[in-house]
């Protein structure tokens, strides 16, 4: 039975997932490139007409699946916000710009470390066998190498359980710790941007899934940002046509 209803999800968050590319199809989208290993960052501009059929799209989806039995016990794996992120779905932006800085996972609270030791270390051991696994099939060696390779990975795996049990049970002897992914710090995008309301925001954009801008310019754009979407008609000419 679970089966069925998880396929039934999959199914309604596909026909969610077609309904909204009907509707983003027709506008123009940037995409942004930053480091190896990240997915690029895709970012539509829309209209209000598009900002409120994607609205209607995302109550009726989201008040089906509260329905649901998966839906009324884990609302975060396909609602539609799981999906599409609306970076101001309830007044348009006249003016925005997009930079770029390394991001990376900070914690330095002792107690909120501490809370999470447990949750890091099934994250990090699951991805490294995950990782790890993929790479010893992908390479070519005996049955021997392969399984000492094997056993490295889980040798890795049981000291660094040996250094989580010793920090939980020793606290005490623990002068200072804290959670960092900055060694492995990414470059990532992110958007400020002004609403007519002259409010100024700053948000960080998804690489997952698709950035979703209502924007309404009331003057004239950048020449940057006019170039991005000006229709070029010779020689130096470009220009923009009145939405019919």
């Amino acid at each position: 039975m679970e089966k069925i209803v998880k396929l039934h999800e999959k199914y309604k968050t596909q026909q969610l997932q077609q309904n909204v590319n009907n509707i983003l199809e027709a506008y123009s989208y940037e995409l942004f490139q930053t480091d190896d290993g990240v997915d690029p960052t895709r970012i539509y501009l829309v209209d209000e007409e598009a900002i409120k059929n994607l609205l209607l799209l995302q109550v009726r989806h989201d008040k089906q699946f509260a329905k649901t039995q998966i839906g009324k016990r884990d609302k975060s794996k396909f609602g539609f916000h799981k999906f599409y992120k609306l970076l101001n779905p309830d007044i348009a932006a006249y003016h925005y710009k997009i930079s770029f800085a390394k991001r990376w996972k900070q914690v330095s609270d002792r107690q909120k470390v501490y809370d999470r030791l447990e949750e890091e270390f099934e994250v990090w051991k699951n991805s490294f066998l995950k990782h790890g696994t993929a790479k010893l099939n992908a390479t070519l060696m005996d049955q021997e190498l392969y399984d000492s390779q094997k056993e490295n990975m889980y040798k890795k795996i049981e000291e660094a359980k040996q250094h989580l049990q010793f920090i939980k049970q020793s606290p005490e002897l623990i002068r200072d710790i804290r959670i960092s992914s900055r060694d492995r710090s990414k470059e990532y995008a992110t958007i400020y941007f002004i609403t007519l309301e002259k409010k100024r925001l700053k948000i960080h954009l998804d690489t997952k899934r698709p950035n979703i801008l209502w924007y309404n310019p009331k003057e004239r754009l950048s020449l940057d940002q006019f170039m991005k979407v000006a229709t070029h008609a010779f020689g130096d000419v470009y220009y923009i046509r009145e939405k019919s």
